[in-house]
Protein backbone atom coordinates (compact mmCIF):
# COMPACT_ATOMS: atom_id res chain seq x y z
CA UNK A 1 0.00 0.00 0.00
CA UNK A 2 1.47 3.36 -0.94
CA UNK A 3 1.67 6.21 1.57
CA UNK A 4 -1.35 8.18 0.38
CA UNK A 5 -3.56 5.10 0.11
CA UNK A 6 -2.38 4.02 3.56
CA UNK A 7 -3.44 7.37 5.01
CA UNK A 8 -6.83 7.11 3.33
CA UNK A 9 -7.27 3.60 4.73
CA UNK A 10 -6.32 4.70 8.25
CA UNK A 11 -8.60 7.73 8.00
CA UNK A 12 -11.60 5.64 6.96
CA UNK A 13 -10.81 2.64 9.14
CA UNK A 14 -12.94 3.85 12.03
CA UNK A 15 -15.81 4.59 9.65
CA UNK A 16 -15.91 1.21 7.94
CA UNK A 17 -19.03 -0.90 7.81
CA UNK A 18 -19.14 -4.49 6.66
CA UNK A 19 -21.89 -4.96 4.10
CA UNK A 20 -22.75 -7.54 1.47
CA UNK A 21 -22.22 -5.98 -1.97
CA UNK A 22 -22.94 -7.31 -5.43
CA UNK A 23 -19.73 -8.53 -7.06
CA UNK A 24 -20.74 -6.90 -10.33
CA UNK A 25 -21.02 -3.49 -8.60
CA UNK A 26 -17.38 -3.53 -7.46
CA UNK A 27 -14.85 -1.70 -9.62
CA UNK A 28 -11.20 -2.79 -9.60
CA UNK A 29 -8.79 0.08 -8.85
CA UNK A 30 -7.38 1.04 -12.24
CA UNK A 31 -3.83 1.54 -10.95
CA UNK A 32 -3.62 -1.76 -9.06
CA UNK A 33 -0.24 -3.14 -10.12
CA UNK A 34 -0.50 -6.58 -8.53
CA UNK A 35 -1.04 -9.45 -10.91
CA UNK A 36 -2.13 -12.83 -9.58
CA UNK A 37 -1.74 -16.13 -11.39
CA UNK A 38 -4.66 -18.50 -11.93
CA UNK A 39 -3.04 -20.81 -9.37
CA UNK A 40 -3.12 -18.04 -6.75
CA UNK A 41 -6.74 -17.19 -7.58
CA UNK A 42 -7.64 -20.91 -7.30
CA UNK A 43 -5.98 -21.12 -3.87
CA UNK A 44 -7.90 -18.08 -2.64
CA UNK A 45 -11.14 -19.52 -4.07
CA UNK A 46 -10.48 -22.78 -2.20
CA UNK A 47 -9.82 -20.81 0.99
CA UNK A 48 -13.07 -18.86 0.59
CA UNK A 49 -14.94 -22.13 0.05
CA UNK A 50 -13.42 -23.68 3.17
CA UNK A 51 -13.22 -20.73 5.57
CA UNK A 52 -15.41 -18.03 3.95
CA UNK A 53 -13.99 -14.49 4.08
CA UNK A 54 -11.67 -13.91 7.03
CA UNK A 55 -11.41 -10.26 5.95
CA UNK A 56 -13.85 -8.30 3.78
CA UNK A 57 -12.95 -6.68 0.49
CA UNK A 58 -12.30 -2.99 1.20
CA UNK A 59 -13.92 -0.48 -1.17
CA UNK A 60 -14.27 3.28 -1.20
CA UNK A 61 -17.54 5.24 -1.33
CA UNK A 62 -17.72 4.68 -5.11
CA UNK A 63 -17.29 0.87 -4.79
CA UNK A 64 -13.73 1.00 -6.12
CA UNK A 65 -11.72 -1.87 -4.64
CA UNK A 66 -8.91 -0.57 -2.45
CA UNK A 67 -7.66 -3.82 -0.90
CA UNK A 68 -8.10 -7.52 -1.74
CA UNK A 69 -8.56 -7.43 -5.50
CA UNK A 70 -7.66 -11.12 -5.75
CA UNK A 71 -10.50 -12.03 -3.37
CA UNK A 72 -12.92 -10.36 -5.73
CA UNK A 73 -11.44 -12.35 -8.63
CA UNK A 74 -11.78 -15.56 -6.62
CA UNK A 75 -15.38 -14.72 -5.66
CA UNK A 76 -16.25 -14.15 -9.32
CA UNK A 77 -14.61 -17.46 -10.19
CA UNK A 78 -16.90 -19.09 -7.60
CA UNK A 79 -19.92 -17.37 -9.21
CA UNK A 80 -20.64 -15.52 -5.96
CA UNK A 81 -23.26 -12.82 -6.42
CA UNK A 82 -22.35 -10.94 -3.22
CA UNK A 83 -19.24 -10.52 -1.08
CA UNK A 84 -18.52 -8.86 2.28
Amino acid sequence: MNGVLGLIFITYYKQMNIEQLKTQSLIPYEFNNKIHSEEQIDRIANSITEFWFTQPIVVDKDNVVIIWHWRLLAAKKLWMEEVP
